[in-house]
């Protein structure tokens, strides 16, 4: 259980807490910041709990949940998981949660750090996403593309391909939700190429929303939210 004192100096400055090293990151940090617990690199912040602004704006304000045909979900990137987080402040515990996460030791940061702020049933993969979309027979209503090696997403995951097998995945008024960052100039040049010369083949009705230096690509125009 987080000691008090900590929960409340880490409004003041960022406590380390836990570090690890993978054969995918050398250096996976976990730091308790504003009384969440963040995993970083040197490069990029991987997740926040609830904190994690991108997707948290979008999950909140821009998917119309009752025009999903279920609440199947797959996160491909899991980090700390703070998207099953912020899905559960929606509706606690009533999501079907498959994440799937290269990286062991980001699982077991997870399984410390973020699965017991999970109420929801959650699956997880350790395995490329890559090869993991191309053999899953299942289908999803929501599909959340997360994966950063540092700052940088690899470029297997960033081809029409990919989108399509996404795509094909993906249940009928079901929604594909794709972190790119904008971060610096060449960020945002990097991820507005992707989304016009790529996701926007695959996903003609597609939508780019500026949300916390990322680039967040919607698969079709969403509807806005009351919540914020």
């Amino acid at each position: 259980m987080m000691n008090k004192w900590k929960h409340w100096l880490s409004y003041v400055w960022d406590i380390q807490v836990d570090f690890r090293s993978s054969e995918y990151n050398p250096d996976l940090i976990v730091y308790l910041s504003q009384g969440r617990y963040q995993l970083c690199t040197k490069e990029a912040i991987y997740s926040h709990e609830d904190k994690y602004y991108n997707f948290r704006k979008i999950l909140r304000r821009y998917v119309n949940y009752d025009g999903l045909k279920g609440k199947k979900v797959l996160i491909l990137g899991l980090g700390l998981g703070s998207i099953p987080i912020l899905l559960d402040q929606l509706d606690p515990g009533q999501w079907d949660i498959t994440a799937v996460e290269i990286d062991e030791e980001v699982i077991n940061l997870a399984q410390v750090y973020g699965f017991p702020k999970i109420q929801s049933p959650i699956s997880v993969v350790s395995a490329d996403a890559a090869v993991y979309v191309k053999i899953c027979q299942d289908f999803f209503d929501l599909i959340c593309v997360d994966i950063f090696v540092g700052e940088h997403t690899p470029q297997k995951f960033r081809t029409l391909s990919f989108l399509e097998t996404l795509d094909a995945m993906t249940n009928p008024g079901g929604m594909v939700i794709y972190n790119t960052l904008a971060n610096t100039s060449e960020d945002r040049k990097a991820s507005k190429d992707f989304y016009q010369q790529v996701f926007k083949k695959i996903y003609p009705s597609s939508k780019s929303i500026n949300a916390h230096r990322n680039y967040m690509l919607l698969s079709h125009q969403p509807s806005m939210n009351q919540a914020g």
